[in-house]
């Protein structure tokens, strides 16, 4: 896999919210205070799990990736979690990974509370997940049109999309509440060290 360096102002990640954790505002607040892992989103199905560690290596040591799968054809359906050894390189890989493109896509990095099994899962009705249903346009990299196009169902015609669990996911991203993600959305300025200042873009295919 090739390397390409642009210049790009670091990122502190996104609003990435797990809506199935059980505790309370506060033990979510101390667990992510706390956590060494990282969710990464608006993945390529056909990003790999050797292209990730290669990407995210680049901070610090991994400690295992989780790729997510479609929980009926246990395929990548387009996120995973990244557990670093330790929380600074975790932080580095925030602030310098999350909006540079990986197979040409803009990906999402943003604090996790922990993995647990079942989490690898896709949520949405399809099994994949819920944004790939609800969405009506065309993706190459997502496996083309939504099903809400290809299945005529989803918000379009009145029906509300449902995850395993039962509870209603309808028109909601699963990388965050109420929160959509676009391909070429810029990402956000912060104040990362000056020494942090360069962001490594990863794509298939040679240089340019």
């Amino acid at each position: 896999m090739a390397s390409l360096y642009e210049e790009f102002k670091p990122s502190r990640g996104g609003k990435y919210v797990d809506r199935r954790f059980r505790g309370s505002p506060e033990e979510r607040a101390a667990k992510l205070a706390a956590s060494t892992t990282l969710y990464v989103g608006n993945l390529a199905f056909y990003t790999s799990e050797d292209q990730l560690w290669t990407a995210f290596s680049r901070f610090g040591e991994v400690k295992r990736v989780i790729m997510g799968l479609d929980r009926n054809l246990k395929t990548p359906c387009g996120f995973c979690f990244v557990e670093y050894y330790r929380r600074e390189d975790a932080q580095n890989a925030i602030w310098i990974i999350n909006g540079v493109k990986v197979d040409d896509r803009l990906i999402r990095a943003d604090w996790d509370v922990g993995f647990e099994p079942g989490r690898q899962y896709g949520r949405g009705r399809s099994g994949g997940q819920v944004r790939d249903d609800v969405r009506s346009t065309y993706d190459a990299g997502r496996g083309g049109y939504g099903k809400a196009a290809v299945e005529g169902y989803g918000a379009r015609n009145g029906m509300q999309l449902w995850g395993p669990a039962g509870e209603p996911d309808a028109m909601r991203d699963d990388e965050g509440p109420g929160r959509k993600r676009g391909r070429e959305e810029e990402p956000m300025v912060t104040d990362a060290p000056e020494d942090i200042q360069k962001r490594r873009i990863f794509r298939r295919g040679g240089n340019r």
